[in-house]
Formats: structure tokens, sequence, C-alpha cells
């Protein structure tokens, strides 16, 4: 999908693909929010959700805890942010595979969620590329664990260019501070000073 077919979707007409099974179905109002500030995103990020939902359909299942009678949401917070915009645009929404995830308590709950959003491996342009050998790329952005980003521009070329690359890849460096903390508490502690900061940051166990 090229950026000018995005920007003209006529969400009205939009029908989300169910791309994956769960243990239940919930609709998105019955899900509830659980990760708080823990992760900012930006509109753009939104739109980048959106889009991928747009080309792949709904492809995982929301990770659910309800061990208090809620239904509060471990994985999936951007997605919810999306699919609430394209309800707002228009798109009538289905109701959403979701896998429940078992804790004790609530404080086990965010450790299982500080968990989801944690890095515990690498993923850098050299393992990109390798993995991505001969599939296009049809994604606008790909985050790597050096901070930086690939951008695809995936635009079909014309006939005469049927023997060049089909995607031209940017890589984009980003730079960045690693912080060691003595143990999770601290990381936490440490973590939402930097987002009330406005800086912005993600949790990482290595």
């Amino acid at each position: 999908m090229t950026k000018d077919e995005f920007e003209h979707i006529d969400y009205s007409q939009l029908q989300i693909k169910i791309a994956c099974t769960g243990s239940d179905s919930l609709p998105l109002d019955a899900i509830e929010e659980f990760q708080g500030s823990l992760k900012k995103r930006s509109k753009k990020d939104v739109d980048k959700i959106i889009r991928s939902v747009v080309e792949y359909g709904f492809s995982f299942p929301f990770f659910i805890w309800n061990g208090t009678g809620h239904n509060l949401c471990l994985d999936g917070h951007g997605r919810i942010l999306a699919l609430a915009e394209m309800r707002k645009r228009g798109t009538d929404l289905p109701v959403f595979p979701v896998v429940y995830v078992e804790a004790n308590d609530e404080q086990e709950a965010k450790q299982k969620l500080l968990r989801l959003n944690s890095q515990y491996g690498q993923m850098t342009l050299d393992s990109v590329m390798e993995f991505a050998d001969g599939m296009e790329l049809n994604s606008e952005e790909i985050n790597l664990s050096d901070g930086g980003s690939l951008e695809f521009n995936s635009d079909k070329k014309s006939e005469d260019d049927s023997n060049s690359e089909s995607n031209e890849i940017e890589y984009h460096q980003k730079l960045e501070i690693i912080v060691s903390c003595k143990d999770e508490e601290e990381q936490q502690d440490v973590y939402n000073m930097l987002i009330e900061e406005g800086i912005k940051c993600q949790l990482s166990t290595l």
C-alpha cells in the first residue's frame, strides 16, 4: 500500500480482517487499558498501526488479565488506540480474539506487562536484511534495537525498472543512553521520571 492509497482510504467501507484466533473474543469496549502512561505514542505511531491493520488484518490476539473481573489489556494498547481511531473515521469494528494470561494479583500482572514490553534480544540492520532476503517489505518503518530505523519505499516501479530493487532502503541512526539500574523498581522509577520530562524511552532488560 502506497502512502497515497493509505491517505485516501474510505473507512466507512473498510472491513477489518481477523487473521488470528484466540481462546475467546471480545468487543473493543470490553477491553480496558492497563498500561497507563508506560508507553507514549504519537499520531504517526497510531497511523502506522492502522496501516498495518488495513494491510495485514488483526493478526495477533489481545493478551488479557481478568483477575479483577475486568478485561485488562497486557499487550495491544497501541492497537486499542488505532482501532478506536478507525471507528471514529467510520469503520465498523468486529469482535477481537483474546488470550487470557494468568496472574495471581495486579502486581504479578504488571510484572508480566513489563516483560512483554522489555527487549530481550537485538534486531540490527544486518539481521533484518538477512531475514528479509527476497521478501517484499511493505512496512513504512521498522525500528531497530540500536535505536535506528529502516524506512522502506515500496511504491511500485514501472516496467522499465523491473530489474531494479523493489524497495529503496534508508537507514536513520538514532543515539541513545543506557542507564543501569539495581533492580526493577529503580528501573520503573527512572523510566517514569524520564517520561514525565518528555523524554522518549523504552524499558529493556539485558
